[in-house]
């Protein structure tokens, strides 16, 4: 078995496991979205919901990359579009439709691979993806986007960036001694070029940077207050070069141009 079929069945039972440690719990919808995420660390989040009400209108086709158990699907099934989400787990996304169900949201799953989905080309108006890019290869992930969009459609997604050097050695850690990450999701987490490369195929794309600091802030709130730390860590990212330095980003192209 090669390296990339063993890392993609490593995940693949990891998240399995997660969700199945999780099915019978009551599962408060407080911890959709950004709401679950820790307040120094929930700035990204927050504008990727923005974006997402922003862009998404109701009745458009929507489909979600690596939706996990839903916690980001949230966002997009209350915009009232159809959504279709995605994952290589189908016990993350069996979990997922009970979650949205329990607050009486429904929307169609397809367990697949991001690389090759099973789906008509030029049949989405938008296509989301919230912290999976790096679980897929970057030229077959892209392809899949600019594949699947309808002309003139938008792609959205929140993710890691690859250029911290801090950011990447805790990776590391995790990897070789953690032992909960695999390496291709390393060797795949997103850079400024790559995603640069990929807006080039739109009218438009941004992209904007977030907790360059957040690796002494985070910790830091315990001793000194989250607000604080989540103004200070504001401020950071505004600094001249902080975006290479971010911890995450939050993605926008629109008006995919295609021959």
């Amino acid at each position: 078995m090669n390296s990339k079929s063993s890392d993609r069945d490593i995940e693949r039972n990891r998240y399995d496991q997660r969700a199945s440690a999780t099915v019978s719990s009551t599962i408060a919808v407080t911890s959709f979205g950004s709401s679950g995420i820790s307040f120094v660390l929930r700035a990204p989040y927050i504008a990727y919901e923005f974006q997402i009400n922003k862009c998404i209108q109701k009745n458009m086709r929507i489909v979600e990359f690596a939706a996990g158990t839903g916690s980001h699907t949230f966002a997009l099934a209350r915009s009232g579009a159809k959504v279709l989400a995605t994952d290589i787990s189908s016990v993350s996304l069996d979990l997922l439709k009970s979650r949205l169900a329990a607050i009486g949201l429904v929307v169609e799953t397809c367990v697949a691979d991001m690389e090759q989905l099973p789906l008509e080309s030029n049949s989405f108006d938008v296509i989301t993806c919230a912290g999976g890019i790096s679980y897929g290869d970057p030229d077959n992930v892209n392809s899949e986007v600019l594949r699947l969009l309808k002309p003139g459609g938008s792609f959205i997604c929140v993710d890691s960036l690859n250029h911290n050097p801090i950011y990447r050695f805790n990776r590391w850690i995790h990897w070789r001694i953690i032992k909960d990450r695999t390496r291709s999701t390393l060797v795949r987490m997103p850079t400024l070029n790559r995603m640069r490369q990929l807006g080039e195929h739109f009218d438009s794309w941004e992209l904007e940077g977030f907790g360059a600091a957040s690796w002494l802030l985070s910790p830091l709130s315990r001793i000194i207050g989250s607000t604080f730390c989540a103004r200070l860590s504001t401020l950071c990212d505004r600094l001249p070069g902080a975006r290479r330095m971010a911890f995450k980003f939050v993605f926008v192209a629109r008006g995919l141009k295609k021959a």
